[in-house]
Formats: structure tokens, C-alpha cells, sequence
């Protein structure tokens, strides 16, 4: 089935040039579409909105044949929403349509565009309403701008690209081997990153869950996705494309922590970092803690410590159930250990750079299976993917622990592998209907316990600072429900909740309040801002 998302792409282009052909027959029908205002990423987002095709003006003589054609176009339309299309104006035709990244969100709603080589795109299944609008192509300063969408079944948006200033990237020794080959003897695979800012960073960046930071600032590090080929001794490390003119100043960052900064002059034709492996190996830090489970020290436990997107590293536990890992990236790290009969516990740690931290005794209690079912509001049993987070494990600015998923069955039931601990469960259906339960696994019985979901609205938030934003949503008891971070890449994020009463604490990166509120959804989505 990988072809497709190519074949509605291209069913969705030809739809665009038939409409297009049926148009221009008759000029009529509709205006041009005004040129819409773009403002590169880092400056205030513009708000375009496009001609409404067929929503003005009317044909001078529209014969049958010419009938017949829009009444397809409109049949067709309706299956696939509203659709957006247009030419990305470049001087010259795109030659790795691979490598670029286009496409429109609205929360946790996201349509990819599909791009032909002469900048021709379409985007299908959109609704009316404000969109994020986000396209990065090779060569190219980024565009991200809101975008509002009438009702009208095709929408018309032409978008000028301005060519960026790019810049060769080199991360090099003191003895000129290249960096990445030094940090992979540490089992470091993955977080180099350059990013562009206006002005100097000021210390690390705050910790992120993420292997590493970047698409964030003034300009974007482009580096090759082939890992093997990133392990060439002789080749470069990307390149930096600018959103803006120099000058600007450029970070080298681990993850979230800075390695080296320097200032891009204009004129300036490569951008060389030359950094010590020993001071970056000091900035690593340490893992310690004790194993036990109900009968003691637990041995040859192992603990896994990750990025969101994997890597990492791992240690066993000896007879005294002591563990200690070497070498991990400093951060949000993603935890997981695995003991013989007990329970497996997935959380995460904030480890600082530099820091041996000792956790101290990690006590696992005897594995235990939750029995659930997920009904909606009427009671009928319904298909659902379910998330369980541990609460006495879980502390803020930590994510939940939504990386795992037991799926509810057509009966509605599921089967949580657990631990004698309180889990708050989240049950979320196709259609959008979501649930909540907090579950004492100390108490579960054999009967299954209910999780009733229902038709949700979109809590969305929005960072209005230039630092990481943490919100939490609780029930009235203090339970934890849902966890929105908004990073410095994606400054909005949208949770779905029932209606009803709950509480939003936010916390800065490091997982220090900010403050609270009263959140009550009532039939409608809300929006807030963070500062």
C-alpha cells in the first residue's frame, strides 16, 4: 500500500489542472487570486488568504459540457475536502523532490503536499479554517505563515521562494578527523546540530526529549540522511542554508547543549567548528542507582536509557542490583528497565550535562496485568489505542510515557502489562472520541475496569516565549491527564479533551511552575497562550 499516498497525490494534481483547464475557459468564473503576503520562519507570521474559486462572479454562458465538468469537480471535491494549489516560484526546476518538506497542520491535523518538479503542488483534505503553513526546500530561506482556507472547493496559492545564503558546515578536531567519527567511540550516533540566531545563545538550551535541536532560529542545518555516509572520513557536515543575510551567529549544539559558537560574517563562504572530543566526553553524564524488587536487590535487571527517537544507552544490574551507565547524553532521557518477574517500568529522568546523578533505589513491584474496556458514551463497546503513564513515577516537564500503545478490540478490551502502582489511562478512538482513568494496579480485581470515551474538544496552546513551555492538564483531584510540551521547533501543540472542569499548570523547560488555572471545555475548543 506504499503507492498510495502518490496516487491520491497525483489523482489530486490531475483534479487541479482539469479545474484549471474548465477555468480558464472562461475567465469570468472567478478573479485572479491576490499575491499573498510571505514572511520567512523567525518573523511575524503573515495571514494570507487566498481567492475563493467559484464564490464570485458567475460565467457569461456556461455551455453543458462546461456544466457537467464543474459538477464532477465539485463530486470529486467533496470526498477530498477542500483542496490547495499552486507553483512554488523558483528560477529553476526542483531536482530532489525528496528532500522537500511541505505541507499544512491544524493541531494534531496534518496534510503533506504533493510536489511536482516544475513547483506545481497540491494539498487535498483540507477544511475551512487557519492552518499552519510550513515549506523548506534545498537552497531556499524557510516559509512558515498562517494560512486561512474559505469554503470554497479550490484555493489558489502561488509562493515565491527567496534563494538562502548557504554555507558549507565542518565539525572538525583540533587534529582536523572529523567530530561525529571522534563522539561515535563514545557511542554517540546522533545530536550534532548547528543552528542560526540573531543574537548569541546564553548558556545550554533547556533540555529537550528529542536526540537533538534544530529548525530552530534563523536558519537551517541540512545534513545528509544516509547515516553510512555520514561516517566518511573525508566528507563535509552539511550545510547551513540562512533564512537572513549575515550577520548572524551560529551555535554547534550536543542535543540542547552548546558546544562552540561563532560569528557568521557577510561574505563568509563555509562555516568550520573545531572542537575537542575530551571537553565534549566531560560533558556527558552518568547514571547510578539500586535495583530492587519484592525480594531484594534485583540482578542482571537491564536499564535503557534513550531519545525520543532511540539510541542511546544500556547497563545491566549486579548481584547487589547496582547499576551504573557511562556516557549518556545529558537531557530529557526515555527509561525503561526490564527485571525477571516484576513489573517494566518506562519513564524518563532529566540528567544534566557533566553530572553524575545518583537515583537512588528504584524498587519494582510484581508484574500484574490490568484488565480494561473501552465503551462510549451510550455504553457500546468500541475500538480505541490506549496510553498508560505511572503517576508516582511521572514528574513535570517530563512527556507521559505515550511511546508504548495497547490497542482495545472490537469487544472494546484491553490488557495493560503493569505493575502494583496508580496509572492514569488515556483511551483515544479513531473519531476522535477520548477517555480517561486513574487505576491503582494495587487493587485491580478480575472484573475489567470501564474507560468511557467521548467526543472531545481541541485544547490548543501556544508559546509566546522564546524559552520551552510545559502545560499539564489534571483533574480536580490532581491526576495527570496530558502533557503538551512546546519546544522551540513546534510552539503549538493541541490535546483533545471531553467537557468538563480540569486544571492547566504550566512549567518553564526545567520543570518549574509558572502558574495555573481553571480550564473548563464546554462544547467549543479553547485556546491559550503560554508565557
Amino acid at each position: 500500500m506504499r503507492w498510495l499516498p502518490s496516487l491520491v497525490g497525483i489523482e489530486s494534481l490531475v483534479l487541479c489542472v482539469l479545474f484549471a483547464l474548465w477555468w480558464s475557459a472562461d475567465r469570468g468564473i472567478a478573479p485572479q487570486s491576490p499575491e499573498a503576503e510571505l514572511r520567512p520562519l523567525g518573523s511575524a507570521a503573515a495571514v494570507a488568504q487566498s481567492a475563493a474559486i467559484g464564490t464570485t462572479g458567475t460565467p457569461a454562458a456556461a455551455d453543458s459540457t462546461t456544466e457537467r465538468t464543474a459538477a464532477q469537480a465539485a463530486t470529486a471535491t467533496a470526498e477530498r475536502g477542500v483542496i490547495l494549489h499552486g507553483r512554488l516560484l523558483a528560477p529553476s526546476p526542483f531536482a530532489d523532490l525528496a528532500q522537500i518538506r511541505f505541507g499544512l497542520n491544524r493541531g494534531q491535523t496534518w496534510r503533506s503536499a504533493e510536489v511536482h518538479p516544475s513547483g506545481s503542488y497540491a494539498v487535498a483534505d483540507l477544511t475551512p479554517g487557519t492552518w499552519q503553513l510550513r515549506c523548506e526546500v534545498p537552497g531556499f530561506r524557510r516559509m512558515h505563515f498562517e494560512h486561512i482556507l474559505t469554503e470554497a472547493p479550490f484555493q489558489v496559492l502561488d509562493i515565491p521562494l527567496q534563494a538562502a545564503t548557504v554555507l558549507p558546515v565542518f565539525l572538525r578536531t583540533h587534529d582536523d578527523t572529523r567530530l561525529q567519527l571522534e563522539l561515535a567511540k563514545l557511542g554517540l550516533w546522533q545530536g550534532l546540530a548547528v543552528v542560526a540566531t540573531r543574537d548569541p545563545l546564553v548558556g545550554d538550551l533547556e533540555p529537550t526529549e528529542h536526540s537533538s535541536v534544530h529548525l530552530v532560529g534563523v536558519g537551517n542545518h541540512r545534513q545528509d540522511s544516509d547515516l553510512n555516509r555520514r561516517q566518511d572520513p573525508n566528507a563535509g557536515d552539511g550545510v547551513l542554508e540562512l533564512d537572513q543575510a549575515p550577520p548572524v551567529h551560529a551555535a554547534l549544539l550536543l542535543r540542547h547543549m552548546v558546544l562552540a559558537q561563532q560569528r557568521i560574517d557577510p561574505g563568509q563562504t563555509e562555516l568550520r567548528f573545531v572542537v575537542d572530543p575530551t571537553a565534549v566526553k566531560a560533558r556527558m553524564a552518568v547514571a547510578r542507582l539500586r535495583l530492587l524488587g519484592p525480594d531484594g536487590p534485583l540482578a542482571n535487571a537491564t536499564v535503557r536509557l534513550s531519545t525520543a527517537q532511540g539510541g542511546g544507552s544500556a547497563g545491566k544490574s549486579d548481584e547487589q542490583g547496582l547499576v551504573r551507565i557511562e556516557n549518556v547524553l545529558p537531557g530529557i532521557t526515555s527509561v525503561d528497565i526490564t527485571a525477571k518477574a516484576c513489573e517494566s517500568i518506562h519513564t524518563h529522568w532529566t540528567l544534566a550535562p557533566g553530572v553524575e546523578r545518583d537515583l537512588g533505589d528504584v524498587v519494582l513491584t510484581p508484574a500484574v496485568e490490568l484488565q480494561g474496556k473501552v465503551v462510549d458514551a451510550t455504553g457500546q463497546p468500541v475500538r480505541a489505542s490506549v496510553q498508560w503513564t505511572a503517576l508516582d513515577l511521572w514528574q513535570p516537564p517530563h512527556p507521559r510515557s505515550d511511546r508504548r500503545n495497547a490497542g482495545a478490540d472490537g469487544d472494546g478490551n484491553f490488557t495493560l502489562p503493569a505493575g502494583r502502582r496508580r496509572y492514569s489511562v488515556r483511551a483515544r478512538t479513531d473519531d476522535q472520541q477520548v477517555g480517561f482513568a486513574i487505576v491503582d494496579g494495587a487493587r485491580a480485581g478480575t472484573e475489567r475496569w470501564v474507560v468511557t470515551v467521548q467526543k472531545g474538544h481541541a485544547l490548543r496552546l501556544r508559546n509566546a516565549s522564546q524559552q520551552v513551555r510545559v502545560g499539564v492538564v489534571t483533574d480536580s483531584a490532581g491526576n495527570l491527564l496530558e502533557v503538551l510540551r512546546l519546544e522551540l521547533r513546534w510552539p503549538e501543540a493541541t490535546a483533545t479533551l471531553p467537557d468538563g472542569d480540569y486544571r492547566l499548570h504550566v512549567y518553564d523547560g526545567h520543570g518549574r511552575p509558572l502558574g495555573q488555572e481553571t480550564l473548563r471545555m464546554a462544547g467549543a475548543e479553547v485556546q491559550k497562550e503560554l508565557r
